[in-house]
């Protein structure tokens, strides 16, 4: 909901979610096609059912979601469809408490069959149905232009700023449509893999998250400290924690984690088990000041997919 002022747009919304969307998988695999600029993915160590591990671990994951009190709606995933991916939904749309639903350009082909518009139906009431509301930039595609929704993107939902990191699965046109059609600033920056190669971070969100008054960052990995400064700025101004995440923390995905309101309207810090134990003591000590911290194991999910919890979920609003 939004409230005009003073001649300006004022958000009155919540930086987390009260629900979840997470797709199941009825395929799984390492995706050759997302390994091109994916440094998180590996190969399988032995040719052990992939799928059924993967499985197990999202069940696991859902459980202990669950067992917090977090209302999480499930949905399967297409078999014939051929969707390796299809269990990181927040790649290909989202959802703003304003009623808008985004739908994104995907850099892989084959992610590009995840979509389907009866998955927005079932999560969403009328409210999501007129055309004004949904965005769909996915002719984007055509001109090899990409942003992979939060993944891409990292949210600061009550002061509408995005932050992102440019790279080639993250392009700035696209970004500044996003930020045009939806009110927010954008905040754009390279994030680099390493501290010695040129390789540019692929997603946003597994070195930066935002919490309501929190945000987990690697500053080190960006590179140009006139941009560096106006983000650590930017995040103060908005009465951010500011929590320094090092390489070592966000390669065990410590930087994939997302904060979500329980039934009870309490804070949850979800992760994976890996992220759970690569961060420091301090920074966990930090986070758990702002929020409980909820983990579970998804090894299988992260080493094949290179992704961890906070991309299993898309926020609903």
């Amino acid at each position: 909901m939004f409230y005009a002022a003073l001649g300006k747009t004022i958000s009155m919304t919540k930086q987390r979610s009260r629900r979840i969307l997470m797709i199941r998988p009825t395929t799984f695999r390492k995706n050759e096609e997302t390994a091109v600029n994916n440094a998180f993915q590996q190969d399988a160590s032995d040719s052990s059912d992939v799928l059924s591990q993967a499985q197990a671990e999202f069940d696991n994951l859902v459980e202990v979601l669950e067992k917090n009190l977090i209302d999480v709606t499930v949905i399967s995933s297409i078999k014939e469809e051929d969707t390796p991916d299809a269990l990181f939904p927040n790649n290909w749309l989202s959802f703003h408490y304003d009623g808008h639903v985004v739908l994104y350009p995907l850099f892989a082909e084959n992610r590009r069959r995840e979509r389907r518009e009866e998955i927005i139906d079932q999560v969403s009431d009328n409210s999501y149905k007129p055309n004004n509301r949904l965005i769909d930039l996915t002719s984007y595609e055509d001109k090899a232009l990409f942003l992979e929704g939060t993944g891409s993107m990292v949210l600061d939902r009550v002061h509408q700023i995005c932050y992102a990191a440019i790279g080639p699965r993250t392009h700035q046109e696209v970004l500044d449509v996003w930020g045009e059609r939806l009110g927010y600033k954008i905040v754009s920056f390279e994030s680099h893999q390493n501290s010695h190669g040129d390789d540019l971070i692929y997603h946003t969100n597994v070195m930066m998250s935002i919490g309501t008054t929190w945000a987990a960052i690697c500053v080190e990995s960006i590179r140009d400290l006139v941009a560096c400064e106006k983000i650590l700025d930017q995040l103060m101004s908005s009465n951010k924690e500011i929590i320094d995440l090092s390489y070592e923390e966000i390669y065990g995905f410590g930087g994939n984690i997302l904060e979500i309101e329980n039934q009870r309207g309490e804070s949850i810090i979800v992760m994976s088990e890996t992220a759970f134990n690569a961060l420091k003591v301090d920074t966990k000590t930090k986070l758990s000041r702002h929020g409980k911290i909820v983990f579970a194991p998804i090894p299988t999910i992260e080493k094949l997919g290179g992704g961890s919890v906070r991309c299993m979920i898309a926020e609903l609003f």
